[in-house]
């Protein structure tokens, strides 16, 4: 849980100086123990940039919703996970007719706080690469901020206003699943 409580400048420049190609923890790391031949360039390489962003981001948001499900799964009373069990279901039988009915809506929930926070990612993005290499990181945010800095107003506004109806669009969605009764 405590990455979600560095702030994600922080988190990213930390990251940052992990991942920087040849001086880097991580490349250090890895010719330490002979596996140099896997050593890349880790936020410059067009093809490993965005994944290791995404793996970065994942890593600072993983313990926030572990927290929400883990509150959510000890919520269930015990009496029906008992009940079920006394009649013969099995573990897999449990978490799929029972556990992940009863938690339902905290899963849709976590899943719009999920798309939600994606697509206002900045941070992390800007401070470990810039949107790069090649403008392949590159989210909405971004390019919002980027056009700010020209001072085209008019075009980082409409990109907020995109970013809005996206995230509304999925919050709807979203919400029509959680109505789902046949999960």
């Amino acid at each position: 849980f405590s990455p979600i409580i560095l702030s994600a400048t922080a988190t990213g420049l930390m990251w940052y100086f992990i991942l920087l190609p040849g001086t880097g923890v991580l490349s250090s790391l890895l010719n330490a123990i002979g596996l140099s031949s896997w050593d890349r360039n880790w936020l410059v390489d067009k093809g490993v940039a965005f994944n290791s962003v995404i793996v970065v981001n994942s890593w600072c948001w993983a313990g926030y919703y572990m927290i929400i499900l883990y509150a959510a799964i000890t919520s269930i009373s015990q009496d029906v996970l008992e009940a079920a069990k006394i009649d013969g279901s099995t573990g897999f039988h449990r978490v799929r007719k029972i556990i992940i009915p009863m938690i339902w809506p905290v899963i849709i929930v976590t899943i719009v706080l999920q798309i939600t926070g994606n697509l206002k990612a900045f941070d992390i993005i800007w401070v470990m690469t810039k949107g790069g290499p090649f403008y392949q990181n590159n989210v909405l945010t971004t390019l919002l901020y980027a056009r700010m800095k020209e001072y085209n107003y008019g075009l980082a506004n409409a990109l907020s206003v995109i970013i809005f109806v996206i995230s509304f669009v999925f919050t709807g969605i979203s919400l029509k699943f959680m109505n789902r009764k046949d999960y």
